[in-house]
């Protein structure tokens, strides 16, 4: 088993670097991982790309033989994208636009969204793909978000109803429409659910539009996928992070293009965690149990991995 560390340099001053590097050798660290967050240093303006830190960090990892994880940076836009491109930033259920900043703004249905992801990952792929001290690359980071209800969005869940259906009859039947007169008669009708609550709503509608968004998600990661395969050889994993029992991404739509399976486990966080005893920030070790079954079911390649990161 090899164990590693998340490394973000471009959050620390560069004349820190080698000392970084230094102790994750000394602590004997095998693995460390990077880029995950830095599309904006990567890429300061639409086109033009400054990878020559990266490189150095590369350097710095190989003359201590560790191996390197590389990550997509599409978890977290840069502003001019936002700026540029308003439309991939998500609408909630009263219209409102997420504004720019933390991470995650940002809607996988979104075409300007995906076009921006297409230039950066194929020019990460070709200038990094090959390196010696790559084992292996990450896409994007913990996949979630709300139901988007962008013009986009409801324009992709109406095609995607349309292909699973074929025609508003067979969708009026499963979704049980002649309760309370819900019926549709054109898919241009259907809207993207608000949410997965279906409250006074339609509980098949929901589900429905709970499928689509995994679906949408997994797009987004095979359209990644298929840029990194053959720019970064066969001996090279392609993965991406997963949040157990998560809702917004079913890891079972994301076989195709996955090497392996890999998932968030945090040591000092869980569901079970109390604020008054002993067992303040320390995880119920019945879930981790249950994280690493429920994980380790989607991996048909037999291969998982299991990543608890510091963000």
């Amino acid at each position: 088993m090899k164990i590693g560390t998340y490394y973000y340099p471009e959050q620390w001053p560069r004349e820190q670097w080698e000392r970084d590097f230094d102790r994750i050798q000394s602590m004997g660290l095998q693995i460390v991982h990077m880029a995950e967050f830095a599309w904006f240093t990567l890429e300061p303006e639409p086109g033009r790309f400054e990878f020559g830190w990266l490189d150095d960090c590369l350097e710095l990892a190989r003359r201590r033989k560790l191996d390197v994880i590389l990550c997509t940076p599409t978890a977290a836009p840069p502003i001019w994208l936002s700026q540029q491109h308003p439309d991939v930033l998500p609408v909630d259920r009263h219209g409102t636009v997420m504004r720019h900043g933390g991470r995650r703004h940002y809607s996988p249905t979104s075409s300007a969204f995906r076009d921006a992801t297409r230039r950066v990952v194929t020019a990460m792929a070709e200038h990094f793909g090959k390196h010696d001290s790559v084992i292996g690359w990450q896409i994007d980071n913990e996949y979630s978000g709300n139901f988007d209800q962008s013009p986009e969005t409801h324009r992709a869940f109406q095609e995607w109803l349309r292909r699973k259906y074929e025609t508003i009859d067979n969708l009026n039947r499963a979704w049980g429409n002649q309760f309370w007169n819900q019926y549709y008669t054109d898919f241009s009708q259907i809207l993207m659910p608000t949410d997965r609550n279906a409250r006074y709503g339609n509980p098949h509608e929901r589900l429905d539009g709970s499928r689509f968004w995994s679906w949408a998600y997994a797009d987004f990661n095979k359209l990644q996928s298929d840029i990194l395969r053959p720019r970064v050889g066969d001996h090279r994993f392609i993965t991406t992070n997963f949040m157990p029992f998560h809702m917004d991404a079913n890891p079972g739509d994301m076989r195709e293009g996955l090497d392996l399976f890999s998932w968030d486990a945090y040591p000092v966080t869980g569901w079970d965690k109390q604020v008054s005893d002993e067992t303040y920030r320390l995880a119920d070790p019945n879930w981790f149990g249950i994280i690493h079954d429920q994980m380790a079911s989607y991996t048909a390649a037999g291969r998982s991995w299991s990543f608890s990161p510091g963000r």
